[in-house]
Order: C-alpha cells, then structure tokens, then sequence
C-alpha cells in the first residue's frame, strides 16, 4: 500500500476510523460517518468536469470519495487519475487502498499540511469530520483555529471541527477550482458559520446549498446539506440554495440569495425549505412594525449543552439515591417531547417529576473533591470513567465545572432560580 506518512501521524482526534471497526460512540467522539455512495456520486460528479483534473479528499476515510473520484476520471477518459487521500488512521487508509490502488494516500492530521507540503487541486471534495466543541476542544490556539485565521477567518472557541477544516481545505484549490462537500445544517444557522458564509462568498465565483427535506443520513442525529463552491479566487456572483425531498431532486425549489443578507448574518436556510408564498408572508409580517418578535419579548436560545445528559439529568429517585442534596440540584427541562399545551409551569414540572422523569440538573461548584458531601464524589468518580470509555472529557464532567455554565437561568422557574433551591 503506497502511504505517506509523518512523524504525527495518528495523533489527532480527527482521525477516521473504519465504520466496521469503530463503535457508534467512538464514530461520534471522531466525527467518523460515512457518506453513502449516492450522495458521493453527486458530489463528485458535478466537482469533475475533465479528464486532466486532479481531486483532494481531505478526510477520505475509507475511501468512498476516493473511489468516486477514480470512475468519474476514468469515464471521463482519463487513463492516470490524480487522486490524492487525506486520513490519520492507517485502518481506513487500507481500505481506501483496496478501492483505489493507485491515488496518494497520505497518513497525517490534515490540519498539518498546507499547499506547499501537499500540492493545489483542481477539486476538492469529501465529508469532513463532524465533531462538536465538547470533543474538538477547539480553543483559539488550535491548529484547525490557527489555519482558518490564515484564511483570514477569525472562529470562536465553541466552533465545531467541520469549520476549520473547510476553511482550510479551500485553500487547496487552484484558481477556478471547484469544491464539494458534506456538510452539516449548522453551516445556515450557528452564529460561527456566519464567518464560514462570508469566507465562501469572499473566494468563489458561484456558492450553492442543497437542502433536504428528508434526512440525507439517517444514522446521523443532524442535518446535512450538500456544498457547491466553483471558481476558487474569483468575485463572487451567485448565492444559491436549493430545497429537494432527497437526493433525487423531487419537488425541488430554487432560490438565490442576496449576498449582503448573509454578509448581514441574518441568513438562514430553514427559510428556503418552505414554499415561496410562506416565504413571502413570513418576510412581510417580519418587515411589519405592528409584529413583534418573540425575542423581544423572551429570551429565545437554544439552552445550555452538558455534553453528558445522562451524568447531569436525574430522576427524583437518582438524587434519593445517591443522596445528592438540594443545593446541588436545579429544576430543568430536558426536552419537550410529548408536551402539549401552551404553557409550562411548575405543576406540569412536578407532574413529570412524580412520573419519574429526569427533572434535576446537577449543578456543581467549582469546589475541592473534600468540599463536597460524601455522596457526590462517587458520582463523579463513575462519570469519569464512564467518560473515558465513552470518548467524552473527563474534565467537562469532573467537580471543577470547566465551562461554568451553572449558574443556570430558566424561564419557568424564577422562584427556584432566585432562592437556588428546588421544591
């Protein structure tokens, strides 16, 4: 098998593994989820115009994109298709041999190569590694954060691994060249793909986003979209998205989009997955002066993230249990599946509770392990190793409270927010 490698190789947490070796945890904790050859196909089918062209998958993984890459050159006619792989982990990088055993396969952390070391591609495609802030430990001096600043792309701590990495992997193409990729639904909606949108409309030509509506992967727990990017270093022309059921085009929509609306950050492509006339009517009542939004009237946020909801949400009988006392604990929703009604209060809450529901957030202080009454280290003691065979820091769950995020406010329950106390 011809691989390169490097003195780092297989020491980055993005490294692919085998789906068929990899656990459904582990393939969680490495952002290792496949792409499925239909939606490979349609990437790299559009991405590969030429035969002559050379194509890059960054995190090629087991190889499905490699192996796309190599039918779609050959059906172009080209003889000695230039394919190059990226992946850390030597596993998957035998089995993308075994698709293709001619491409470059390369073992390193992607985030360790540049241009100059690798080469420039005409393409550029694949499905980068989706891995969450809890586990990327994407801190500011990261060397995924430190190579989209050199693109010129300025990404907050919380951002996920797949951001970086895209930034980071357009800088591999030629001038006019195209790139493809996976990407999850967050690139329309977080507040850091905000800076992801502008850098894409600051480098390419065209910029397209397709949309489903029915889930792309259905193993994944978030939505996907497929990239289009061409014409790498050129003004940008076009902003386009596009909303279909699946990947076969049915009841497709298209729509192009204002680039000063997303240089404005209030772009979002949820609004395309809509018709046009409840477009229209969601802009015009939104324009209107007499509509008030719900943010100006309540604090509207996706929640607080523990990133290990089965150590901090408990059971009534948990914290009998294990005898965790009150001031430890905060009333919480932990989501709102089978809710009807218009309004939770706290006797819908003690309903839940009474039914066994886990209702209490264990909110510890940032304390010494012998602060702390006799029953609560045990816990933390298991979470912790639970969490190290879960691929889940043992830091985010530990007694020092690394992200702070308890002084928790809710909605629903000012009178316990106020006394730090649960009834």
């Amino acid at each position: 098998m011809r691989v390169e490698s490097s003195a780092n190789s297989g020491t980055d947490s993005l490294g692919l593994v085998t789906a068929q070796m990899a656990t459904a945890t582990l393939q969680k904790t490495l952002g290792a989820f496949y792409t499925g050859q239909p939606a490979a196909d349609r990437l790299v089918g559009w991405a590969i115009c030429n035969a002559s062209e050379s194509v890059l998958d960054p995190s090629c993984g087991d190889g499905v994109f490699v192996g796309a890459a190599y039918s779609r050159l050959r059906e172009l006619g080209c003889d000695s298709p230039d394919i190059c792989g990226v992946d850390v982990s030597e596993d998957a990088l035998r089995l993308a041999h075994e698709r293709v055993e001619s491409a470059r396969l390369v073992q390193e952390d992607f985030f360790n190569l540049t241009p100059s070391s690798l080469g420039s591609f005409d393409c550029v495609v694949g499905n980068p590694p989706f891995i969450r802030y809890q586990t990327f430990n994407g801190d500011k001096d990261s060397l995924g954060h430190q190579r989209a600043k050199e693109a010129g792309v300025n990404l907050p701590r919380l951002a996920s691994s797949w951001a970086p990495f895209l930034v980071h992997a357009s800088r591999f193409l030629r001038r006019g060249g195209r790139l493809g990729m996976v990407m999850p639904a967050e690139l329309g909606h977080s507040m850091y793909a905000r800076e992801v949108l502008r850098f894409l409309l600051g480098n390419f030509r065209h910029v397209a986003v397709e949309m489903f509506r029915d889930k792309l992967f259905e193993e994944l727990s978030q939505s996907t979209v497929l990239l289009f990017c061409e014409g790498y270093g050129e003004a940008n022309r076009a902003f386009i998205v596009t909303s279909s059921d699946d990947l076969k085009g049915n009841d497709r929509q298209v729509a192009g989009v204002d680039p000063a609306l997303i240089a404005s950050g209030r772009f979002r492509f949820t609004h395309y997955l809509v018709p046009q006339e409840v477009r229209s009517l969601y802009e015009g009542l939104a324009a209107d002066k007499r509509v008030q939004r719900l943010g100006d009237a309540a604090d509207v946020g996706i929640g607080y993230v523990t990133g290990a909801n089965d150590f901090f949400h408990l059971s009534a009988e948990e914290c009998r249990r294990w005898e965790i006392p009150k001031k430890f604990l905060r009333p919480c929703v932990l989501n709102l599946r089978g809710f009807k009604g218009l309004e939770y209060d706290q006797q819908y809450w003690r309903d839940r509770r009474s039914e066994g529901e886990k209702v209490y957030l264990l909110a510890l202080p940032s304390s010494p392990a012998g602060a702390l009454p006799v029953s609560v280290p045990p816990i933390c003691d298991m979470a912790s190793q639970r969490a190290c065979g879960n691929g889940i820091s043992a830091a985010f769950v530990s007694i020092g409270s690394r992200y702070r995020m308890f002084g928790l406010q809710t909605l629903f329950f000012p009178t316990c927010r106020a006394r730090s106390r649960c009834s």
